[in-house]
């Protein structure tokens, strides 16, 4: 009886022990991290944070930054802080109204004096913003209503009951012109109400008569005209697009690992440090003149140890005879993230050229996050775990302050500095005896051996009383 309690409380004391691990809520740990940053600045709280990410920050942060961590201490209160990565916008110039070409497909002429105009918009351009009637005729006012077409046919009003006019026997006012909302039907139906009017013209006429009463007799006479409002053109026009500040791509001089001149394969291969900046176009410094030559940008391919995969093949080329000066020596190629990159400059048989240095263009991004006034902010980086994931927090209030332009406050990131509770061991251990699933496991084969021991010693203690 003894053993049998013994073995019950054994199998109490593991699965309490178990679920009091399986329960306990998990907290920041900074043990899986090897270096951290200071956030400088002091943020109001009235505004999106924004933290510009630096050539430091790529390097540690791993793919898709699953090893960076954004950190706020509240008055000794160490918690998470959920965050996104955007793209910086680039610089974009400023344009006026472009014109939209258009056909008309239907004329109709109504039965109240209305006219009604289907036009379909052409090309893929961006959606209409104003209409413009381009007219000859003076001192008229007419009202406008505009329809589109959704994806079913079915025709949604725009503008109802629009004004266009002209007071030109008043002064000189006059507006032919209607803003159209926002709308990416490429498809319009136009109805000007009243296309054709009557002009009235009252004539006074002074006749004399000559009798007993003579005097002057004054007598009127008015003549109606009708005018049909005559069109010359339609116009389509865009909104026009204002100048953003926005920041150029980030270049630099890269490091070159390693030079070879291939002479069986007459190529020159280039193994560059990325970084794991996330590079958009990679360009070399040469005084060589009047080549051309075939490149290719590859980085390590994922599925084969020691390959490469090419990103983009294309040419340098530098032209430079008497006045005629042409070149290109920089090839573009999508996004990539890596820690090395390869150029491959096919010589054929001419010879090498005599490159001094290669530089790299990447594109710039920022961490997003909702500060608060009084919290200080640390970003955690790196980690000997390449498994290490991104945490999966609720952006939903970070990307809807994005959308709607609320201010931002630029943070800085202070140096780079080594986490004084930085512990490999806890980052290498097995992931499989972390999960619930091992653990369960390992309960499970715990209480079988227990059932086990009872089974055998509750058959031993059959044995003794038998023989007794």
């Amino acid at each position: 009886m003894k053993i049998l309690l013994s073995a019950a409380l054994a199998c109490h004391v593991i699965c309490g022990t178990c679920l009091s691990l399986a329960d306990e809520l998990p907290g920041f740990d900074a043990r899986p991290f090897q270096y951290q940053r200071n956030v400088i600045g002091e943020a109001s709280g009235e505004a999106l944070g924004s933290i510009p990410l630096d050539a430091e920050v790529y390097r540690h942060s791993g793919t898709e930054n699953g090893k960076l961590r954004l950190v706020r201490d509240s008055d000794g209160r160490i918690s998470e802080v959920p965050w996104v990565v955007e793209k910086v916008e680039p610089p974009r110039k400023g344009r006026g109204e472009a014109r939209i070409p258009h056909i008309i497909k239907s004329f109709i002429e109504k039965s109240d004096g209305s006219v009604e105009v289907t036009v379909s918009l052409e090309g893929k351009s961006a959606p209409p913003a104003r209409l413009e009637f381009s007219t000859p005729l003076r001192n008229f006012e007419k009202s406008v209503d505009v329809f589109f077409f959704d994806e079913n046919g079915l025709r949604i009003p725009l503008v109802a009951a629009g004004l266009i006019f002209d007071h030109e026997r008043f002064l000189d006012f006059r507006r032919t012109s209607l803003s159209l909302p926002a709308t990416n039907s490429r498809q319009f139906l136009i109805r000007i109400a009243e296309a054709t009017d009557q002009q009235r013209s009252l004539v006074r006429e002074l006749t004399r008569t000559v009798n007993d009463a003579s005097g002057l007799t004054v007598t009127k006479r008015e003549s109606v005209t009708k005018r049909e409002f005559r069109i010359d053109e339609l116009r389509f026009f865009t909104a026009p697009i204002t100048a953003s500040p926005g920041e150029d791509d980030a270049t630099a001089e890269l490091v070159i690992l390693e030079r070879i001149e291939n002479k069986e394969s007459q190529q020159t291969e280039l193994v560059i440090d990325g970084g794991w900046l996330p590079m958009r176009s990679l360009s070399i410094s040469t005084p060589d003149r009047n080549f051309r030559r075939e490149v290719s940008v590859q980085v390590p391919a994922p599925d084969s140890p020691g390959g490469w995969r090419t990103l983009q093949r294309g040419t340098f080329h530098r032209f430079k005879v008497a006045d005629f000066h042409d070149e290109r020596i920089e090839v573009k190629f999508a996004e990539a993230r890596s820690d090395r990159f390869r150029l491959i400059i096919a010589n054929a048989d001419s010879p090498p050229l005599s490159i001094a240095n290669v530089h790299g263009s990447w594109g710039r991004y920022e961490l997003l996050f909702l500060p608060e006034s009084s919290d200080r902010f640390l970003v955690f980086l790196g980690s000997t775990d390449d498994d290490m994931k991104k945490p999966r927090f609720d952006t939903a209030a970070i990307v809807a302050a994005k959308a709607e332009t609320i201010p931002r406050e630029t943070l800085d990131l202070g140096p780079l500095e080594a986490n004084p509770a930085f512990a490999a061991e806890t980052v290498v251990q097995p992931k499989f005896l972390e999960s619930k699933l091992a653990l369960w496991g390992v309960i499970a084969l715990v209480v079988a051996i227990l059932i086990w021991i009872l089974y055998r010693t509750l058959k031993q203690v059959e044995a003794v009383e038998e023989e007794n």
